[in-house]
């Protein structure tokens, strides 16, 4: 499993301001701690606004990640002429490069399916709403296979796909039932698909801010450790939440995958 950096956003109160002011030192120092602890995977959302979303785009591709060649972004935005710059930009850069932008409503599947045919090397994130959020594991599996056929029809390899249940808030009137189904779902999808397809969530979705910090970070390492169990790929995380990124390196150790070191679980970005 893989971490995704979410922090470089247009409403995290220290990069929006970066953002606002066009200025990249302290995104570069961002990057830069984030890379320390093992995450290269960058989600860059920058709103939907129609003229500031392609030039914020531009701005992080021109101005900070030039200084990360081996990183991978994914880039988050509505807005089309957006998604266009950014996979220009990471195309020439030979970046690996990932559209977060695709669900299964008709108005975002018309705009971002001829960016996916432009761009054969990208992979892409399909986001189950139709628009409304699924409930159960078994709707999740009729939008995952409605959504990979027309994938396929259109000229999308699967190899190409990462599939998002959609983590809703513990707090809405059946967030638990979501979550229980979530897992379901993730643990069914290669059988129902009968090939193995990628898949990821976006772990902070999970709560809101009402909640509580440290209330938050409990929910997601527990949910995280849950997840991670069942095989998920891609965890989209708040880097700034110091006990889920301890987790996720454990995680990896106790599978193998990393080296056990004490001292590195008390390095984390501030």
């Amino acid at each position: 499993m893989e971490l995704i950096c979410e922090n470089i956003n247009i409403v995290d109160p220290l990069i929006a301001l970066a953002l606002a002011n066009m200025d990249a030192e302290p995104i570069i120092g961002l990057v830069e701690d984030v890379v320390r602890q093992g995450i290269y995977i960058f989600d860059l959302n920058v709103g939907s606004h129609a003229h500031k979303a392609p030039q914020l785009m531009a701005f992080l591709l021109e101005k900070v990640f030039p200084l990360f060649p081996h990183l991978t972004v994914c880039l988050d935005t509505t807005n089309t002429k957006a998604l266009g710059v950014g996979l220009s930009l990471a195309s020439r850069q030979q970046r690996s490069v990932i559209v977060n932008a695709l669900s299964l409503e008709a108005e975002k599947w018309d705009q971002v399916l001829p960016l996916l045919q432009e761009y054969e090397r990208s992979q892409v994130v399909l986001l189950l709403m139709t628009p409304q959020v699924p409930r159960g594991a078994e709707e999740r599996l009729v939008a995952a296979l409605e959504g990979c056929e027309r994938l396929v029809r259109a000229g999308i390899s699967l190899d190409r796909l990462i599939i998002d249940p959609v983590v809703v808030p513990l707090g809405w009137g059946d967030g638990h039932l979501h979550s229980g189904e979530i897992l379901k779902f993730l643990s069914l999808l290669p059988e129902a698909l009968s090939q193995p397809v990628k898949t990821m969530v976006g772990l902070s979705n999970i709560t809101t801010h009402s909640t509580g910090r440290p209330v938050r970070q409990d929910v997601e390492v527990v949910f995280l450790s849950m997840l991670s169990a069942i095989g998920l790929d891609y965890a989209m995380v708040n880097v700034r939440h110091r006990s889920l990124i301890r987790t996720a390196r454990m995680i990896k150790s106790l599978q193998g995958k990393e080296i056990f070191s004490p001292a590195s679980l008390e390095e984390s970005p501030s």
